[in-house]
């Protein structure tokens, strides 16, 4: 039973994610691709048997200031991965537009 002044441990975990979109046009042509950077935000109390944790997802929808709201103890000196859609080949190269 826990009683004020407990200490709750967890693990909070930044990971970085990238989604490939493929896009194909109704009137033919080449298919396009979108690529998607961004992250999650993963959190587990830390349990009493390693590799029993119960991982929850955040996602990268969410605000700095909202996440450092809930997680104060986050060190200033993280900083979040940034947001990123960019249009790469069917390879995951950039595509360069003029």
């Amino acid at each position: 039973k826990t009683k004020a002044g407990d200490i709750y441990y967890h693990w909070l975990m930044i990971v970085p994610t990238t989604q490939t979109w493929s896009f194909l046009s109704q009137r033919g042509g080449k298919t396009r691709y979108l690529q998607r950077n961004e992250f999650q935000i993963a959190i587990a109390k830390v349990a009493e048997i390693p590799g029993q944790e119960q991982w929850s997802f955040i996602s990268s929808e969410i605000k700095e200031q909202q996440i450092r709201s809930m997680f104060p103890s986050i060190p200033q000196t993280i900083a979040l991965p940034k947001l990123r859609d960019l249009e790469v080949d069917s390879t995951g190269m950039e595509i360069k537009t003029p």
